[in-house]
């Protein structure tokens, strides 16, 4: 029998993205997360693992945290967020 021709399979084809480390300030915070403002609408994955809408209700730039408020919910269930989370 001939070569296993699944041993060349994607032989040409590019490794996977490379991973590169957040940069970060002094402090350990994230200085290259997106830019927020108050009242943007963003889709953010909740304490249950759901999609839900939420607009930005605050941004602490320093902290690299931004506070979402659900659509539909009271502020009771508002949450502070990285700004580099992947929710």
């Amino acid at each position: 029998m001939g070569a296993d021709p699944a041993s060349d399979f994607g032989s040409d084809l590019p490794g996977p993205p490379r991973q590169t480390a957040a940069k970060r300030d002094a402090g350990g915070r994230r200085i290259d997360a997106p830019k927020y403002r108050v009242g943007q609408p963003v889709d953010v994955e909740d304490s249950v693992r759901l999609w839900s809408d939420a607009r930005v209700a605050a941004v602490d730039a320093a902290r690299g945290m931004v506070k979402v408020s659900y659509a539909g919910w009271s502020d009771r269930w508002d949450e502070w967020l990285e700004t580099g989370s992947a929710r």
